[in-house]
């Protein structure tokens, strides 16, 4: 009797919910990473996509024969060195950021140990933080990273950037790229890769100031 009334409790609290047309706020959808709520969302990967998109804002930039990073933040710790040829810095969750520079690191040098002959590509550094992205965003005790990573460096002496994302995206970008709350505020197709170092830094910098926050 006692369990039977129980179950007839919950299922009137469901029908109730569903009733009132917001079932999905008496169901736990964001409990697990690989659960879609009613609407088709991963409610866990849009928690770790909205902590990125709130950080301070970083941006990369390639310019003639220069990739450019900068960052807004109270931490120097923000921009990274990765090894000689490439550097990071990331938007969202500190820890979280810190951990994908880690894994660029790591790859970085297993590839160097691997192959002393060959310097390790900003291709081949992305895509090792996209599947650790992408393997944690999955699941298994795990939870998706917080962070949306920036990646500079030379394939070739010749400047790429790349981003991920916390579902594991790598993307490559061919001229301004921003992540975090100021990114909206750019207009990449604005960015003029024909500048030369002393005026790209500039106009990186003015970027930044550009993007930030009205109460900063």
């Amino acid at each position: 009797q006692p369990v039977s009334t129980m179950r007839s409790l919950a299922v009137a609290a469901l029908l109730a919910g569903a009733a009132r047309g917001n079932v999905w706020r008496t169901l736990p959808y964001d409990r697990e990473p690989c659960v879609f709520d009613p609407r088709g969302r991963v409610l866990q990967l849009e928690y770790a996509e909205t902590a990125a998109s709130r950080g301070e804002t970083a941006l990369g930039a390639i310019a003639k024969d220069v990739v450019l990073l900068c960052a807004e933040s109270t931490h120097p710790d923000k921009l990274a060195v990765v090894d000689g040829r490439h550097a990071a810095t990331y938007a969202g969750l500190r820890a979280d950021g810190a951990g994908l520079v880690d894994v660029a690191r790591v790859r970085a040098a297993r590839e160097r140990i691997s192959s002393p002959d060959l310097a390790p590509s900003p291709r081949s550094l992305a895509h090792a933080v996209a599947d650790t992205a992408h393997e944690c965003a999955r699941g298994g005790g795990k939870r998706a990273y917080g962070a949306r990573l920036l990646l500079a460096g030379f394939a070739e002496d010749r400047p790429e950037i790349w981003s991920v994302g916390p579902g594991g995206d790598a993307r490559r970008h061919r001229g301004l790229v921003a992540v975090g709350r100021g990114a909206a505020r750019l207009d990449p197709d604005a960015w003029d890769r024909r500048l030369d170092p002393p005026d790209a830094v500039a106009a990186a910098l003015a970027a930044l100031y550009a993007a930030r926050d009205d109460d900063d």
